[in-house]
């Protein structure tokens, strides 16, 4: 199976998703990648990927969406605020990857709605492994809005 997902997805928080998912699935294997909000629509459209962390409403069609998840944004970039070189305004589900003892977020008002989604293609419907993945990535990514939502 191969996913793509957001750069910092691929950095916090894949390879603790990918460890939880092989003590259940030791035969399964994996592949990775990590990439700009671009360039997930043309890797599944290409069959480079199986899953894809899209942007919702999608640029292209022919998408299966697994799961939806709302944020907005907050005045954050993780790697440059961690570092003192700077703020951005990033999506806050990227953000919440984040170790966010590094920085502050602040919520960015007027807040700035958008959706995400994990996305397969419509015509080549997913395999087992794949559903099981994409449950241990939801999983995940909601547990860790709990967990800030908490703080």
């Amino acid at each position: 199976m191969r996913i793509v997902v957001p750069n910092t997805f691929a950095q916090f928080l894949l390879p603790a998703v990918m460890q939880h998912f092989y003590e259940t699935h030791r035969d399964a294997v994996l592949e990775g990648f990590s990439s700009t909000y671009d360039a997930p629509e043309r890797a599944l459209l290409s069959r480079e990927v199986d899953l894809a962390f899209v942007r919702l409403p999608t640029r292209l069609s022919g998408f299966s969406v697994k799961r939806r998840f709302k944020s907005e944004s907050v005045s954050v970039a993780c790697a440059m605020v961690a570092r003192g070189v700077g703020a951005a305004i990033v999506n806050r589900l990227i953000a919440q990857c984040c170790d966010a003892e590094q920085f502050v977020m602040s919520p960015f008002v007027p807040t700035t709605s958008f959706e995400t989604g994990i996305a397969s293609l419509e015509s080549d419907p997913i395999n087992g492994t794949c559903h099981a993945f994409a449950a241990c990535l939801v999983e995940a990514l909601d547990n860790l809005h709990a967990l800030r939502e908490a703080d």
